[in-house]
């Protein structure tokens, strides 16, 4: 395994971990690389020299995994943040302006201020000291990914051909039942209740939830995740960071 850029040493852990099936892991380049004139404080979120000069090369101090099992960029346009986990890795320098500066973190406790890392994603986050920490939550979380993400699939599968029913209208029946079985166990009156699910299209789902036999076909981010290069290099300040897997 190449690593594309510097990184430093308390990312190591991660990038020898073996991954889940569908999964690929990406160094985030040093935010300061990608702006022009000045960076301002945020623009340093991430550094680890807040000196005014910015390094030759990116030194990253955050890792990203992804689950791309399932994805359909001609569908899901960007990659949801439901598929991403964040770990970041700050000294307590960063930790102390952070609290006083930003108020998503000004909840860490002051004992808490110490070097650390800082784990994000859409079901979980907090922070932990060790790696071993990391790891036991990335154990946890990354299952919760897979199910939300297959969840969707699976019901963009047996609902994306009824006229009407939409992107929209397939996700709040995800987030109302969960799953295509959910979904079928339900009546019709009870489907109406869902927006954009009219008394017109609620037969139409429960039919296709019915006939459903269980059949996924292969994505392209099943083939993007089989052939990514491990670890990658994203620019996640940018709108798309992982769109060069589908060229």
């Amino acid at each position: 395994m190449t690593v594309p850029i510097e990184y430093v040493d308390e990312l190591d852990p991660f990038l020898s971990m073996q991954l889940p099936e569908g999964w690929v892991r990406a160094l985030a380049k040093h935010p300061l690389q990608a702006i022009d004139g000045e960076p301002n404080e945020i623009d340093r979120m991430f550094a680890r020299d807040l000196s005014p000069g910015l390094p030759e090369e990116p030194i990253s101090t955050k890792m990203l995994f992804v689950y791309l099992d399932g994805y359909d960029p001609s569908v899901d346009r960007l990659v949801d943040n439901e598929r991403k986990i964040t770990v970041g890795y700050f000294d307590s320098a960063d930790l102390h302006e952070m609290a006083s500066e930003y108020e998503e973190y000004r909840d860490i406790e002051p004992d808490q201020l110490n070097d650390c890392y800082v784990v994000e994603s859409e079901f979980d986050e907090g922070t932990a000291i060790s790696a071993d920490e990391v790891e036991e939550w990335l154990t946890r979380v990354m299952p919760l990914v897979e199910d939300e993400m297959d969840a969707w699939r699976q019901l963009w599968v047996v609902l994306s051909d009824i006229d009407g029913l939409g992107k929209a209208g397939i996700g709040n029946l995800l987030d109302e039942y969960g799953t295509v079985e959910a979904v079928s166990d339900a009546t019709e009156d009870e489907l109406v209740e869902i927006a954009y699910v009219t008394e017109e299209l609620a037969p139409a789902v429960l039919r296709a939830c019915n006939q459903w036999d269980g059949t996924v076909p292969e994505a392209a981010g099943d083939r993007a995740a089989r052939t990514a290069d491990d670890p990658l290099t994203v620019d996640d300040s940018q709108l798309r960071p992982f769109s060069h897997l589908f060229n």
